[in-house]
């Protein structure tokens, strides 16, 4: 496979070193350690991170950027090499190639066992549609030895989104034991209610022998969810869950769980349909704990109408109670996807407040059947702005994400909070 722009076009400048270097910048508030292992600068590392991080067995970080000054995007590996962090481009995907391999990546990769990693351009690949309908694919290491100080990866298109009846804009997606793919498409189906873009699909991509088969499991109508966002996350059972933007009762959107009825057929059951007291307007991807109960957030709504973190749990079974544990006084615009950790504390992050309104890390405590909420760090510009997708939490506690703007160069960061 060619090289993305032969290899050695313009975007490689002489800050390209700088790419594998950490910028060690380091901030204490509240006994917290806070680092930036990354500030992006529009070169090979591209800018502009949407989607978080994910974390491998090895404590290696994985993630991608939406895109920067020239239209591209990248997916990078960040690895601890002695006391720093050290970044190595993975694939340069450029506008120009976008019909082939797909641009603007906004989720965070999914990791198999074997390394490949696979993720969902929500933009390239058909151009049938309007912002063209996006793709699934797989990057893998180049099968020889690479000596040169850029190796990229190859990539291969798994499934390429056709339109409104297939679906378009896919979103996070996740791996089941078997290596088949799950995920969801902001748009399309059959569903006519949603402005005729379809008010958006769950998809399974099956790998047989090396071919990839799409199944649509579900479309959305209007009334039961409308433009699913953030993907689906599994149950021990096999059963997938997930939230709806809009839809519901309210029209303040969903959450949902699907269950397989066999013959290849999905069934819907909503969970809970927002009330706007209750929040407005999920994010996902949802957090299921050891129990099953299910976490996440809203951008808006609640008792203080800046949004929520809420809990469901089923008070017996089949009946799902929604339980709200902290509600924003403000519009911050809490992100999608929440981390816990051992201990039962839940992780986020807000895209806006704080002391310098550029976002923060915050905690839930569980204390008494109560949560209690500390602030754990206040982004400043200079260490990243807007941060999103959610952290991540290591094996000793150690938090891990991305901002989308804001650092050395202003166009985000990669960061690691130390309790």
């Amino acid at each position: 496979m060619r090289c993305p722009r032969q290899c050695g076009a313009t975007r490689r400048t002489a800050v390209m070193a700088a790419f594998f270097v950490v910028l060690a910048m380091s901030a204490a508030m509240q006994a917290q350690s806070f680092t930036i292992l990354h500030s992006f600068a529009d070169g090979e590392d591209g800018a502009y991170p949407k989607a978080g991080l994910a974390i491998d067995r090895a404590g290696n970080l994985w993630g991608t950027t939406s895109g920067g000054t020239s239209n591209a995007s990248s997916a990078f590996e960040l690895k601890q090499a002695g006391s720093g962090w050290v970044l190595k481009p993975l694939f340069d995907f450029s506008y120009s190639d976008r019909g082939m391999y797909g641009y603007g990546l906004a989720s965070k990769p999914a990791i198999a066992r074997d390394g490949t990693l696979y993720a969902a351009a929500p933009q390239g690949g058909n151009d049938n549609c309007q912002i063209d309908c996006g793709l699934v694919l797989k990057l893998q290491p180049p099968p020889n030895i690479c000596s040169s100080v850029i190796c990229l990866w190859n990539a291969t298109v798994l499934y390429a989104f056709n339109g409104l009846s297939d679906g378009m804009a896919p979103d996070q997606i996740i791996l089941d034991s078997s290596g088949n793919i799950y995920g969801t498409t902001l748009y399309g189906g059959t569903g006519a209610s949603c402005s005729g873009y379809g008010c958006g699909t769950v998809y399974q991509l099956t790998n047989s022998g090396g071919a990839w088969t799409k199944s649509t499991l579900y479309e959305f109508q209007g009334s039961d969810g409308q433009y699913p966002i953030g993907g689906v996350i599994f149950d021990a059972a096999g059963n997938l869950y997930g939230v709806a933007d809009r839809g519901g009762a309210d029209n303040y959107g969903i959450v949902y769980e699907l269950s397989p009825v066999g013959n290849g057929l999905w069934t819907e059951t909503i969970l809970h349909s927002f009330l706007g007291t209750d929040g407005k307007y999920p994010l996902g991807p949802l957090l299921m704990d050891a129990s099953g109960n299910l976490y996440g957030t809203t951008q808006q709504g609640g008792s203080d109408i800046g949004g929520t973190v809420f809990e469901l749990s089923q008070s017996s079974p089949g009946t799902w109670t929604l339980q709200t544990l902290y509600a924003f006084s403000v519009i911050p615009k809490a992100t999608g996807g929440l981390a816990m950790d051992s201990a039962g504390n839940i992780y986020g992050t807000t895209q806006h407040a704080g002391a310098n309104n550029d976002g923060t890390v915050y905690k839930l405590t569980p204390s008494n059947g109560n949560w209690i909420y500390t602030d754990l760090h206040d982004f400043s510009a200079s260490d990243g702005s807007t941060p999103n997708g959610g952290p991540i939490v290591d094996a000793n506690g150690n938090i891990y994400g991305t901002s989308y703007s804001g650092g050395s160069q202003g166009l985000g960061t990669a960061w690691k909070l130390t309790p």
